[in-house]
């Protein structure tokens, strides 16, 4: 993995909106798209999640906002004061630093342009499909674009197999597949767990029609995806590993039942050869 994106994985805060931000749109683009850096986020934001809950647990000193200011003090007395040749030099440095940046920063514009308009995604599977959807809803996660008008598409429909209502959506445009992708918050209002309902118009040759029944359950999650005429499907569970099975439908099609005829119209209709009509005397 490319050590600029490593580094910009590790700098997203769990929970945030840094993947909305324009420095980041390269890495929210390939977490769309691989799903190989898509698992690699997922951990690192796992991690990321324990060590913040760890440090909650740790007091501070009463006295550490005092030893901080006192060695930020000490420091800034040892320091040497520059000459005006010193200073030319910092300013000289300075502003060749700032003309690299300028023509570094014009330089990943034009690059970004011709990535974005080249496909690099790849084909979407009945094995990957899954696999890419963790980085979907890590940009769910972190893009925090939330509209709360409870607006269904009707491009965009929410699947009946998923047990709740909607309570508030969001684009995805970073999905290359479909840019007009729409993910739905489906999470009950009271004691549930969250339910996150993405919606794509994309095409899965030999994917099911219907949920997994037994879907993998890790890191307290559940993710399944199914076809559905030409609109794709993908729903994450984030509870307990029963959750699932209660709010998503993974039941086979049911087909369509017959009304049987009765048994005197099955004879009215039945053609009667060889028999001779009996008259009254």
């Amino acid at each position: 993995m490319d050590k600029r994106l490593l580094e910009q994985l590790e700098a997203c805060r769990p929970g945030s909106s840094d993947l909305s931000l324009p420095e980041m749109s390269q890495l929210a683009a390939r977490l769309a798209s691989d799903p190989e850096v898509a698992a690699h986020a997922a951990r690192i934001q796992h991690s990321d999640a324990k060590f913040r809950l760890a440090f909650q647990e740790v007091d501070v000193p009463d006295d550490m906002k005092d030893r901080l200011l006192q060695r930020l003090a000490i420091e800034a007395k040892s320091t040497p004061a520059e000459g005006p040749v010193e200073s030319a030099k910092a300013n000289w440095r300075i502003r060749r630093w700032a003309i690299a940046a300028v023509c570094l920063a014009a330089t990943i514009v034009g690059l970004l342009t011709a990535w974005w308009a080249i496909p690099n995604h790849p084909e979407l599977t009945d094995e990957n499909v899954e696999q890419i959807a963790e980085g979907w809803f890590l940009l769910v996660d972190q893009a925090g674009t939330w509209h709360q008008d409870k607006r269904v598409s009707e491009q965009y429909p929410v699947s009946p197999r998923v047990r709740g209502k909607v309570r508030r959506w969001m684009p995805l445009p970073a999905v290359a597949y479909d840019r007009d992708a729409v993910a739905y918050d489906l999470t009950p209002s009271v004691g549930g767990p969250r339910i996150t309902l993405i919606v794509l118009r994309a095409k899965v040759e030999g994917l099911m029609n219907r949920p997994d029944p037994s879907p993998p359950y890790t890191q307290k999650r559940s993710i399944s995806a199914w076809q559905s005429g030409n609109l794709l499907y993908v729903v994450q569970v984030e509870g307990r590993e029963l959750d699932y099975s209660r709010y998503v439908d993974t039941s086979s099609p049911r087909l369509a039942r017959q009304t049987p005829r009765s048994f005197s119209s099955l004879i009215a209709a039945r053609p009667m050869h060889g028999v001779i009509a009996m008259q009254a005397p």
